[in-house]
């Protein structure tokens, strides 16, 4: 018989009403098990049951059955907290529940509550807020506990029990185990999750006694989670006592346990254990001995080094490679491969590469020389014992600096690479460095010494380091400082000591200095590194800084003091300023410092950081990739690889940099077998970094990537925890200094500390290495070394095989059989099958692995098939491998490891934390093979051996030095030809080159190149006669001086001759460095202080200098006298400008004057001479000037300068200027100086302190000066000097004259003559007859940019805005206009020719025969005569010239091969398309838009760059035009180039032609064809440059206005944080576009506008509301209406930035375009306020109603309408407020509004013409001001759709 299904609870409920007790029992029986099906009706009597269970009726069983049922209904409620207390009332009747079938998801929820709650209450009566846990709930927790301990669920009681503080249970638990295992999981969970410093120490000193005495061998499993133990407790007194007990009878494990110790432990608690161990008797003396020779550190160093050293499987391949692909002048690139040698050879102390590459590494300059010195620290890291030895040729000598230029770096660099050696290895350099840090002076030696120290000295808590360190930060040097604050950081390491972080966040907020203030931060993030808890108030303090540095020092605070605890809070802080923060540099932070907290759970960090890598933000992404990078470095995780493979190819370099960096870290020691990866992005690397288009952000990261994943000759990873399972802090200290590379290369260095070598060093009692072998249980290629590669292959030249005859062949083929036969016994088995399987080549020698004929023909098909059927078939691979003693083994593959039990030696504690894989017949399974990057794997390393057959004799492995780096790798060849030996000595000099090899004889000597500077007058080829120099050197002239060096050295990097003019052109040595190819210098004049003579001379740079002719600055310095005292110039230029008052100055005169001379030298002497002539009187003084000299130069001898001021009238100076005499006359001087008195100055500038000059004159503190000379020359135009009416001014012209030009530019041209038969010697060899395109690029470099920018001036209004001109501003604009003025042509036939004589001539004629020959040369001369024509008039003859037929003659030349003459056609008709609309239109109707676009591939770059001109000229002359070019698909080639790293003046032409590409509205560019540029435009406007930063921010504005869908296409290209920065720029140029761009954006939806707001566009707002520009302020008044428009929490936001009260303050003061768009934001605020009520009130409490009040009589229709909208607004809330005060108030903003005169001016407006405005003044009197007539009547007129009366008046009801 079926069961019938129960449909309802009724039946049974109704008997809990029945009066009998036996009934409602039974229902409680029956209603249990119901409650999962009925539970929604049983809830309805839930308080009928709460009351069976308190009633006193019911039995004991009953009423837990009540309970019991309470409970579950409300489980099913989700009311836990209930469900549990009920529960707790069940009694027996739950505990009966937990073993029915179907109850076990509410038990188990039940008892998760109790858990809960029972932690609670502990924690409640430790702190005394609990007196008593409830005994039922202790009841259910001992239940918990009894069950899984009886169901051996050990794991979980421990950790119920550690979370409720009942360590009490631990310890029950392991009493009845004795598992060992189960204490060091306690100890694991503890270490590992979130608990307290305090509770963490308690619980690891609770269950250190716990573990028995550590035995030798695997009977003693836990070794390695008692040393981690005591390495996190740090506890000498549990150490020592450890150490002591093992000596007597278990020597080896002591000396065991001392290495692990070494391994985790900081220098402050090692040294603490070693001074604490005792002496020990005769017996154990020897033993304490080592044991604390072990603890310093050193001999773990000695082996590691050693380990380092025979196993370097460097690929120095790889290295050439970069070196070869690499600019070695770029410091970034020199950077870049000095950290990739650095890290390939970290600890190797292999300088191969280094003595292969002097030339190279002589380029070093300045901070790359720093880095290079630096990076032989990372080489020789742990080298301690030699480190002094190595470094010594460039440390400081004698505890002083070198006065040597430059060497200051190296020195510097040097002290740096000192620590790095020494890290690790104790204090024994630290009193050196100290010393050296306090005897230097210079900012670079004290910025090295400070980092070695730091690195040196890392947690040893010195607090009298820290004060040396203290004492240079005080110095407020930026450089020195910075590294100071890092390294009192490390010092002071993990203390929490509070002092030295007070007074370094003091002095955190007193400095200007960023860097310091950064160096402070992170400095103070070191000092609570893993002190958890006791970091909580500093880091609170630190992300509540407004400073974005200081908040950036929080968020590594953080992450340091929970490193590697994985608090779940600090996760939490973390991901919350990721994504809140205002500043990118502290989200990029905040994402990479999840690394730290994770690090110890590599496989969680992908999840976590996916969103983020997705971010639109660029530095969020970044922050990802070395997040990844760091937390999953070393275990080759496939889900973080899949994460940084698409990021490789970001759109923003930086992004894409740290993805490469990362998956170094990752792929670090992983091989083929083990990662898929690995393959693909070696070769990603290669393919980067060999780029030359690629950003250098980008191939710097490939460089460092390439380090990192064969750092340490590939016998090192990267991991933040050591081998016992603790954190490794130098990892974690040298992963936190690196990430400051971004900000400071040299600190990139710092990742060498988290190098960890992997392999396991056996020794024998005797700390002897003996040679053994041990069995790695895993196939050979799953953890084998990369192979090597290949190195590039020649393609550009293919030599012909030399035939061989076949016979010849098989005898050769024989004897190499032979050859390899008799070595077969020495090599591996596989070697011999690669050779074997090799496929056979055709060489100049060829030979074959087999007998048989080969063909002369390279890559024969006969040779091919013959190889390929010749290979033998491929063997099985082992499924095990025998590992000698001293070989590589990585964490992964230390699982695997086992030694077998007949060996000879046995480990005293096991290899691994895990279980050894044992090795078996067969093949192993996938999964016991597997690498697993979950955890490190632990142990592994240093092992301490047993011996078991001590009596037989032991072979050791010598120390001895390795042979060379790669066996891979050929001997070097000497040029002669013969191998060289590898290099012996330690020492690498930087600067050294080797000399160069004789050069082949050629047959004609090729052309120098020589730069004539700074000839501002253009005389310098007309002074002196050049024509010697015909034909044997390139002239060319440089007419403006370039101030910028990187600029400086870009112009002159081809040049071997300079010209310079006086000290115009600095050349200090960090120039002469960068310009390899100068051989001479010859400067006018016989002295040049601006050229660094010394440096030069050590360079091998000749300078000379030239004589002068005539008296040029004699006769200079009278004629300022007499210009200054005689008032020329003032009345030159009054009479000049019609002053109808014919005399207006009073001149001074000389007669009987005093003449003072500072400097009485040779132009002093003369010029007293001539003052005698006046009947002056002259007096003298100058440093050096005695009474005889004064006496013989005829001037009176003044004491002192002070005196000669005070007396003198005129006072000139003739001093040279040197550091001692800069600024020789100052404020105070010229306090001291006459009212009346002149001041002449013809030598140098700085000799004077030019502000107190300007002083001076604007107070009338002297009466006028006369100055030829300045600090800044040319003088810059905003130059307060030029504004002054008592100063004459000349353009240092002292030295000029016709004489003097021609005596120095002849000894100029003598000079650079007399050099070209050395230089045709040494340079005559290199090949002739290429297209010189620098040599094309810098002859019109200087004319074609100054064209172009008149160009741009002039068009450039007309290219912003699309409307038809309505005609020409003046008759100059026509182009038919002035034929008159001559046209100044370089070539003598053509430049003193009118230009209507040129057009109407037979000149004319030639130039039109000319363009029409054929013949290329007359085709050249003639285009090139048109192009000229075109571009030297302001005004040029387009019409003319388009009359003459020769634009498309033009356009044809565009499609010839002949690369000058596409330049100059190009040139012509760019000049011709930038005339009117029917001008262009001609250029376009000749075909050339298709001929320019395929000038962007040209391979000349001035070819390239004019097209762009070309095409950006077309497109700017109407949106028509514009589309066309788009249509024809200009688009993408100029992206291309734009991705391409061209000359700054390519870049800024190629960034405006793509924004005329953007621009236009009537119609906007078609988006499917412009939305591509967005890409590109992204990564310009990170530019250093202002015009493509302009120009970008204008194509982007254009961009972003329109629809919404443009504007999110926009702001997910990542450009809003950008543009927000941009607003705060210091160009109003470039504040304009990007304010337009933001604006653009706000005008899209609320989420669209709160975009921009979180990317911290308000604050900018508000600077820019007080910017000098009206255009801006408008502006950002009209891009806050559109925020205002926004949602009411957008209007608070505004509000909550303080940007109203400015906001009305333009409302009330600025001029009306302003205060119109004011006007728009105050009123959108006021509708949005209507929702929050508060912030209409807000705004009138700041006064908007008077302003608002004063638009309404403004002449402007829309306005006033707009503010009656706001008045009406708050009106609104003015009567809401009224109607809640209750009767009798009044609407107190109607009375604000009469008390502004606004009723008045409402009331008149309701007789306005506008009808809107009639209707809305209408209303607001009818609402808020009405008559008291009409209130007693209720009379109102009404008005229709018209605005007329209707039906005469309407009344009211009364």
């Amino acid at each position: 018989m079926v069961a019938r299904s129960q449909s309802s609870a009724a039946g049974v409920l109704a008997l809990l009403h029945e009066p009998d007790p036996i009934f409602k029992q039974h229902a409680l029986n029956i209603l249990n098990p119901l409650v999962p099906q009925f539970w929604a009706e049983i809830s309805e009597h839930i308080a009928l049951i709460e009351s069976l269970y308190e009633s006193e009726e019911l039995p004991t069983e009953a009423r837990h059955s009540a309970a019991l049922l309470a409970s579950k209904v409300y489980y099913f409620l989700g009311e836990y907290e209930e469900a549990l207390s009920f529960a707790l009332g069940a009694g027996d009747a739950f505990a009966q529940e937990a073993r029915s079938y179907g109850s076990e998801e509410f038990v188990e929820t039940v008892i998760s509550k109790a858990i809960d709650r029972y932690i609670q209450a502990r924690s409640k009566e430790r702190d005394g807020s609990l007196e008593k846990i409830d005994q039922r709930l202790q009841n259910i927790i001992k239940t918990i506990f009894d069950r899984c301990i009886a169901e051996g669920e050990y794991k979980q009681a421990i950790g119920i029990a550690l979370e409720s503080r009942r360590l009490d249970v631990i310890s029950s638990i392991y009493n009845q185990t004795r598992d060992t295992s189960l204490l060091s999981y306690a100890m694991e969970a503890v270490l590992d999750t979130g608990f307290s410093l305090s509770y963490r120490d308690q619980v690891l000193q609770f269950l250190y006694p716990l573990f028995p005495p550590p035995t030798s061998g695997e009977g003693s499993p836990y070794i390695l989670s008692v040393t981690r133990l005591l390495i996190t407790l740090s506890n000498p007194s549990l150490t020592v006592p450890l150490l002591v007990s093992l000596v007597p009878s278990q020597p080896l494990l002591a000396y065991q346990f001392a290495f692990d110790l070494v391994e985790g432990g900081a220098q402050d608690f090692l040294e603490s254990v070693r001074r604490e161990l005792p002496d020990g008797d005769e017996t154990t003396k020897p033993t304490f001995d080592k044991l604390r020779n072990i603890l310093t550190g050193q001999e773990s160093v000695k082996l590691y080094l050693e380990f380092l050293k025979r196993n370097n499987h460097v690929d120095l391949v790889i290295l050439r490679n970069t070196k070869d692909v690499l600019e070695p002048r770029s410091s970034i690139y020199h950077t870049a491969l000095t950290l990739q040698n650095a890290f390939m050879h970290a600890g190797t102390t292999s300088d191969l590469f280094l003595r292969e590459n002097l030339e190279w590494l002589g380029l070093a300059s300045n901070w790359s020389k720093f880095s290079a010195t630096a990076g032989l620290g990372v080489i020789h890291k742990g080298y301690f014992e030699q480190g002094m030895t190595i470094l010594g040729p460039y440390l400081p000598q004698s505890g002083g600096e070198s006065g040597v230029q430059g060497a200051a770096y190296s020195e510097g660099g040097a002290l740096y690479a000192l620590g790095l050696i020494n890290a690790g290895c104790g204090s024994s350099v630290t009193t050196y460095l100290r010393d050296t840090l306090k005897a230097s002076q210079g900012e670079i030696v004290q910025h090295g010494a400070a980092l070695g120290l730091g690195v040196a000295g890392m947690g040893s808590s010195s607090l009298e380091t820290f004060e040396d360190l203290k004492n240079v930060l005080f110095m407020d040097s930026a450089v020195a400082g910075e590294a100071s604050g890092y390294s009192m950081g490390l010092i002071m390491l993990g203390t929490a000591s509070a002092e030295p972080v007070r007074e370094m966040l003091q002095y955190a907020r007193e400095t200007q200095h960023e860097k310091i203030i950064r160096g402070l931060a992170v400095g103070v993030a070191f000092i609570y590194y893993g002190r958890q808890e006791e970091a909580d108030e500093t880091i609170k303090v630190l992300l509540g800084e407004k400073d974005p540095i200081l908040r950036y020092g929080g968020v590594y605070t953080l992450a340091l003091a929970y490193a590697g605890t994985a608090n779940n809070e600090a996760v939490r802080k973390l991901l919350h300023i990721a994504v809140s923060d205002t500043s990118d540099d502290v989200r990029r932070a905040a994402v990479t410092s999840l690394a730290f907290l994770l690090f110890k759970n590599p496989s969680h960090v992908p999840r976590i950081v996916q969103l983020l890598s997705e971010s639109y933000n660029p530095h969020v992404r970044c922050g990802a990739t070395l997040a990844l990078g760091i937390a999953c470095a070393g275990t080759g995780l496939q889900d973080a690889v899949e994460i940084l493979e698409p990021m490789t190819r970001d759109s923003v370099d930086f992004v894409r940099q740290g993805a490469f960096i990362a998956l170094g870290m990752i792929l670090v020691q992983q091989s083929e077998a083990s990662s898929p990866s690995l393959a693909s992005t070696r070769a990603l690397y290669t393919k980067i970094v060999s780029d030359k288009h690629e950003d250098p952000m980008a191939r710097f990261g490939a460089a460092i990537g390439q380090g990192f994943i064969d750092a340490g000759g590939r016998n090192v990873t990267i991991s933040l925890q050591s081998r016992a399972g603790s954190k490794n802090t130098s990892a974690i200290v040298g992963m936190v200094m690196f990430c400051q590379f971004w900000y400071w290369y040299p600190l990139a260095h710092c990742a060498s500390l988290a190098f960890e070598p992997t392999g396991i060093i056996g020794l024998d009692a005797n700390l002897k290495v003996p040679k053994f072998d041990y069995v790695s249980n895993a196939k050979p290629s799953l953890f084998a070394y990369p192979s090597s590669a290949k190195p590039p292959k020649k393609e550009a030249v293919t030599k012909v095989a030399t035939a061989v005859l076949s016979t010849t062949a098989k005898v050769k083929a024989r004897e190499k059989k032979k050859a390899a036969a008799e070595d077969a016994m020495e090599l591996d088995d596989r070697t011999d099958n690669k050779e074997g399987e090799a496929d056979v080549e055709m060489k100049e020698e060829p030979s074959t692995p087999e007998d048989g004929d080969v063909s002369p023909i390279n890559r024969s098909m006969s040779n091919l098939a013959e190889a390929s059927t010749s290979k033998p078939a491929k063997k099985a691979e082992p499924a095990f491998e025998l590992r000698p003693n001293f070989s590589r083994v990585t964490p992964a593959q230390v699982a695997h490891i086992s030694f077998p039990s007949d060996s000879r030696y046995q480990p005293v504690r096991p290899v691994s934390t895990h279980t050894p894989t044992e090795r078996k017949t067969g093949t192993p399974s996938p999964s016991s093979l597997g690498v697993t990057p979950e955890k490190y794997a632990g142990g592994g390393g240093i092992l301490i051996l047993t011996d078991l057959r001590p009596e037989e004799e032991s072979e050791f492995i010598e120390f001895e030095p390795p042979a060379q780096a790669a066996p891979s790798e050929p001997a070097a060849t000497a040029p002669g030809g013969q191998a060289t030996a590898p290099p012996t000595g330690l020492h690498i000099a930087l600067d050294e080159s080797a000399p160069e090899a004789d050069s082949p004889a050629s047959f004609e000597p090729l052309a120098m190149r020589v730069a004539i500077l700074d000839d501002y007058q253009q005389v310098a080829l007309t002074s002196a006669d050049w024509s010697s120099l015909q034909g044997k050197a390139n002239i060319d002239v440089f007419t403006d001086t370039v101030n910028d060096e990187d600029e400086l050295v870009h112009c002159l990097e081809g040049y071997e001759i300079v010209c310079a003019m006086r000290e115009r052109t600095k050349f200090p040595a960090s120039v002469l460095d960068r310009l390899p190819r100068l051989k001479l210098i010859a400067t006018t004049g016989m002295k040049n202080a601006g050229i660094d003579i010394v440096h030069a001379r050590e360079k091998g740079i000749v300078v000379c200098g030239t004589g002068s002719g005539g008296n040029s600055t004699l006769e200079h310095i009278w004629a300022l006298i007499l210009a200054v005292a005689r008032n020329i110039v003032i009345d030159d230029a009054n009479v000049k400008l019609g002053n109808a008052r014919w005399q207006t100055t009073i001149p001074t005169g000389l007669h009987g004057k005093t003449l003072g001379l500072i400097g009485v030298g040779r132009l002093g002497t003369q010029t007293a001479s001539i003052a005698k002539a006046f009947n002056m009187k002259v007096i003298g003084w100058s440093p050096n000037l005695t009474e005889e000299r004064a006496r013989d130069a005829g001037v009176g001898y003044a004491q002192s300068k002070e005196d000669l001021l005070r007396q003198s009238d005129i006072v000139s100076v003739h001093l040279v200027l040197s550091e001692r005499t800069r600024h020789i006359i100052s404020g105070p001087d010229f306090a001291l100086m006459k009212p009346s008195a002149l001041f002449i100055n013809t030598s140098r500038g700085p000799l004077v302190d030019e502000a107190a000059l300007i002083h001076a004159l604007k107070n009338k503190a002297i009466a006028a000066a006369g100055l030829d000379v300045f600090d800044k020359e040319p003088l810059p135009l905003e130059h307060e000097l030029r504004r002054l009416n008592n100063v004459t001014l000349t353009p240092h012209t002292g030295y000029v004259n016709d004489t003097n030009y021609e005596t120095k530019q002849q000894s100029a041209m003598d000079s650079a003559a007399e050099s070209r038969t050395m230089k045709a010697r040494r340079e005559a060899y290199k090949s002739k007859g290429a297209l010189k395109q620098d040599d094309l690029r810098r002859r019109r470099e200087e004319q074609q940019v100054e064209i172009r920018r008149q160009k741009r001036e002039e068009n450039i209004s007309k290219r912003r805005n699309f409307l038809p001109s309505s005609g020409a501003d003046s008759d100059e604009e026509i182009g038919g206009g002035n034929w008159d003025p001559p046209v100044c042509q370089p070539f003598s036939s053509y430049e003193d020719v009118p230009i209507a004589h040129i057009l109407s001539s037979q000149l004319a004629d030639e130039m039109i025969s000319g363009v029409f020959s054929e013949d290329p040369e007359r085709q050249l001369d003639a285009t090139t005569k048109f192009r000229k024509l075109l571009s030297k008039e302001k005004n040029p003859p387009i019409e003319r010239v388009i009359e003459c037929g020769v634009v498309p003659r033009f356009v044809e030349f565009l499609q010839r091969g002949h690369s000058m003459l596409q330049f100059e056609a190009a040139w012509a008709l760019t000049n011709i398309a930038s005339g009117t609309a029917e001008h262009t239109q001609v250029v376009i109707n000749a075909q050339a838009v298709p001929e320019f676009i395929n000038l962007l591939s040209s391979p000349v770059l001035d070819v390239r760059e004019q097209a762009v001109w070309a095409l950006g000229n077309i497109a700017g002359d109407s949106p028509q035009c514009r589309d066309y070019v788009l249509q024809q698909g200009a688009l993408r080639p100029l992206l291309s180039l734009l991705s391409e790293h061209h000359k700054l003046s390519m870049l800024r032409n190629a960034t405006w032609t793509l924004s005329n590409f953007c621009r236009g509205k009537s119609p906007q560019p078609e988006w499917e064809l412009i939305s591509p540029a967005l890409t590109v435009l992204t990564k310009l406007i990170y530019s250093l440059d202002d015009e493509i930063l302009i120009d970008a921010c204008w194509a982007i504005s254009y961009l972003s206005d329109g629809s919404n869908d443009k504007i999110q296409a926009v702001i997910e290209s990542g450009v809003c944080r950008r543009l927000v920065d941009l607003l705060m720029h210091n160009s109003t140029s470039v504040q304009t576009p990007a304010l337009r761009s933001v604006g653009n954006i706000v005008t899209g939806d609320d989420l669209q506008t709160q975009v921009v707001i979180a990317s911290g566009a308000l604050p900018a707002l508000l600077s820019l509301l007080s910017s000098p520009k009206d255009g801006i302020r408008k502006e950002a008044c009209w891009t806050i209406s559109n925020v205002t428009a926004g949602s009411p929490p957008q209007i608070q936001a505004i509000i909550d930035a303080n940007i109203i009260p400015p906001l009305i303050n333009i409302l009330q003061n600025a001029d009306f375009k302003t205060r119109k768009e004011a006007c728009w934001a105050i009123s959108n605020a006021t509708s949005g306020g209507l929702q929050e009520p508060a912030q209409i009130r807000y705004l009138v409490s700041q006064g908007c109603i008077k302003p608002l009040c004063d638009l309404l009589s403004m002449m402007d229709n829309k306005i006033i309408q707009v503010a009656l909208d706001g008045l009406d607004n708050i009106l609104k809330i003015g009567e809401m407020d009224r109607v809640a005060a209750g009767p009798g108030a009044v609407n107190q903003y109607a009375l604000y509004v009469e008390e502004a005169g606004g009723m008045i001016t409402i009331h008149n407006l309701q007789q306005h013409d506008n009808l809107e405005i009639y209707k809305k003044a209408f209303n607001i009197m009818d609402k808020y001001f009405p008559d008291e007539d009409e209130a007693e009547a209720g009379i109102a007129p009404t008005v229709d759709a018209s605005g007329a009366f209707a039906g005469g008046f309407s009344f009211g009801q009364q």
